[in-house]
């Protein structure tokens, strides 16, 4: 969980998102392959270039955790939450 309450927070998200986006190709120069998950208020895409991989979940609800699963033969890999830091 990410808490979003200060400013020092949000100025932390964005730097870790910008740093990410300096490291990983696919922020830059990716394909985007929108994916289709179950609950119609979590948006959900992958962007790809190469070996590079970024899969992105945006909870737009007005809840603050939402259930999903999503499936995608590019899907496979390990995974890092940009956010919490969790793989």
């Amino acid at each position: 969980d990410w808490p979003l309450n200060t400013h020092t927070s949000i100025e932390t998200m964005y730097t870790a998102l910008l740093h990410l986006r300096k490291r990983n190709k696919a922020l830059q120069w990716g394909a985007t392959v929108t994916l289709l998950s179950q609950h119609n208020q979590v948006l959900t895409y992958l962007l790809t270039q190469a070996q590079h991989k970024v899969f992105v979940v945006l909870n737009v609800s007005h809840h603050e955790k939402q259930r999903v699963t999503v499936e995608h033969t590019q899907l496979a890999g390990n995974y890092v939450n940009v956010v919490s830091g969790i793989q």
